[in-house]
C-alpha cells in the first residue's frame, strides 16, 4: 500500500464523491512508495477547472522512479469515469492530475 501525505497548505474547499473516491483510490493504491497531494481546491487553475468544484487532485511524481507505473495504477484504480493526465513531465512541478472525466459527471 501506498504512503499518503498532503503538501501543507492543501485544501479541500469543496467535498464531492469523487473527492472520496480519488483519496480512497490513493490509500488503496498496490503501489509501495509515498505519494504527496500537491493540489486540491487551493492554487491557480484554469477557468471552470474541476480543482474548484473538488473533483480534482494534483499528486506529485518528479520524486517517483516510475511515475507511468503510478499513472497506470491510478486508471485501473478509478475506471472510465476519471481522467489521469501527466502534466508537465521533466520539470520540478511534474505531476498527476486526477479529475472526473470531461464532461463527466461522478457517480
Amino acid at each position: 500500500m501506498a504512503t499518503l501525505s498532503v503538501k501543507p497548505g492543501v485544501e479541500f474547499a469543496e467535498d464531492s464523491l469523487a473527492l472520496g473516491r480519488m483519496l480512497s483510490a490513493l490509500l488503496l493504491l498496490p503501489y509501495d512508495g509515498e505519494l504527496v497531494i500537491t493540489a486540491g481546491s487551493n492554487g491557480l487553475h484554469k477557468v471552470g477547472s474541476k480543482h474548484y468544484t473538488g473533483e480534482a487532485l494534483d499528486l506529485r511524481v518528479h520524486n517517483l522512479p516510475d511515475p507511468e507505473t503510478v499513472r497506470q495504477l491510478l486508471i485501473a484504480q478509478l475506471g472510465i469515469k476519471f481522467s489521469v493526465l501527466r502534466e508537465q513531465p521533466g520539470t520540478e512541478n511534474d505531476h498527476l492530475h486526477l479529475q472526473v472525466r470531461k464532461g463527466g459527471t461522478y457517480p
